[in-house]
């Protein structure tokens, strides 16, 4: 029978060990704060990345990174309360260092004390420690899990689409989606320990796709520090905890990314709250979006100058977007034709303006796009309705609804001059 090996640890890492609290406290604190941060600045990015790009997947890439991001957030979060209890054991049992004392009465029946006396908090404390340990470790190694998953899922669907466009060879497709079955198999083997990993002859279908993926996911990097977890923990415990952190951490990126996407509120009951989204051609709904001067940080991608207007001219902005270079004709005769104006059309009470002089513009946050000065004042006081939308001629349905063709109604209204009053009350001059 072979000996086990047994290393001597140095001093150095036990001090390490033991003194690390200060350190883990220090890191969760800063982390916290930055992840909070890093949420709001995730989501400003990726909207900036759509403008500019069109990556297959990168809505669910988006959801990905966020997912980790509250991983992290909520993992953090749950180190440092666990740290600030450890700690508060740590002081108490320090003030009184002869543990329970024997004077103290008993609980009387059907009540029964769980302690004797002199007993103190050291158990405690170790195992409240030990659990710290855990849990920062989980956090760490899940987020980068996470982050490996994304690289590999964005990995699969790239070859997929671009070379597959190329190709465009049956058996390839056919490939790509034995790739994503495996790729479902791969992170559910890694949620559960590598079972497939242990099932017989399963593990030599499994082989050739898993040691590709290892390559690609990051595996590699934890490989070893997860058998030594899972090899010291009661699994199905772990899966538990593990199933109800992520579904908390979903729960929380549901919340970041809903108004992003344009999901509405899962717990909101009210019946017809559908009928308030604005992103419909119905032109009695509409959002301050909509409107320039209530543009704070960031512009929209269309706009009017304002709600109510005063004046006879009405500017018009639509901003340019990648997916609008799959409509714009780059072999037109005209060079008026080879370029983003002819393609928006605007029509106010159904009525469509036509030779519009169309400026390119920048806006203060630095989007690119279009913007028009159109003439209103041959309009009626009250309410009248802008429709803005893409000259989408040509295209079929399906490509219609990938690019997300552009096609929004806006209200406004047109105030009478003569409403209007000549100085403001109170001023004598």
């Amino acid at each position: 029978m072979a000996e086990e090996k047994k290393y001597d640890i140095p001093q150095w890492l036990k001090n390490l060990q033991e003194n690390s609290w200060e350190l883990e406290i220090l890191i969760s604190g800063g982390a916290i704060f930055s992840l909070f941060h890093l949420s709001d600045l995730l989501i400003e990015s990726v909207q900036q990345f759509n403008i500019g790009m069109l990556l297959p997947g990168n809505n669910i890439l988006f959801m990905m990174v966020m997912f980790c991001t509250k991983i992290l957030t909520l993992g953090f979060m749950l180190h440092l309360a666990l740290r600030g209890f450890w700690l508060a054991l740590v002081c108490i049992n320090y003030v009184y260092p002869d543990g329970i004392k024997q004077k103290e009465k008993k609980f009387k029946s059907p009540f029964k004390s769980r302690y004797t006396a002199n007993d103190d908090l050291r158990e405690q404390i170790m195992k409240i420690d030990h659990m710290c340990g855990k849990v920062i470790y989980l956090t760490i190694i899940t987020s980068i899990a996470v982050t490996g998953i994304a690289i590999l899922f964005s990995l699969i669907l790239f070859i997929g689409i671009e070379i597959g466009d190329l190709i465009n060879l049956a058996i390839f497709n056919i490939a790509i989606g034995i790739s994503f079955i495996f790729f479902l198999l791969y992170i559910l083997d890694l949620t559960f320990f590598g079972f497939l990993r242990k099932t017989p002859i399963l593990t030599y279908l499994v082989f050739p796709f898993f040691y590709v993926y290892d390559l690609f996911s990051l595996r590699f990097i934890y490989r070893k520090s997860l058998l030594l977890f899972s090899s010291n923990v009661v699994k199905w415990r772990q899966i538990f905890a593990g199933l109800f952190f992520s579904l908390f951490a979903f729960t929380l990126t549901y919340f970041s990314v809903k108004n992003y996407m344009h999901w509405g509120n899962i717990f909101d009951d009210r019946l017809y709250k559908t009928d308030w989204i604005p992103f419909t051609d119905n032109s009695k709904v509409y959002t301050d979006l909509y409107y320039m001067t209530e543009w704070k940080d960031k512009s929209y991608q269309v706009g009017i100058s304002e709600k109510f207007v005063s004046s006879k001219y009405l500017e018009v902005f639509v901003r340019y977007q990648r997916k609008d270079d799959f409509i714009i004709d780059p072999d037109a005769d005209s060079e008026k034709y080879q370029n983003y104006s002819p393609i928006v059309q605007v029509d106010i009470d159904d009525s469509l303006y036509t030779n519009l002089d169309w400026y390119k513009k920048v806006t203060f946050d630095h989007q690119l796009g279009i913007s028009a000065i159109m003439p209103i004042g041959h309009l009626s006081e009250g309410n009248h309705n802008i429709r803005i939308y893409k000259n989408s001629e040509g295209m079929n349905p399906r490509t219609k609804q990938e690019l997300g063709v552009l096609d929004i109604n806006i209200p406004f209204w047109i105030e009478s001059k003569n409403s209007l009053p000549t100085k403001l009350e109170g001023n004598n001059d």
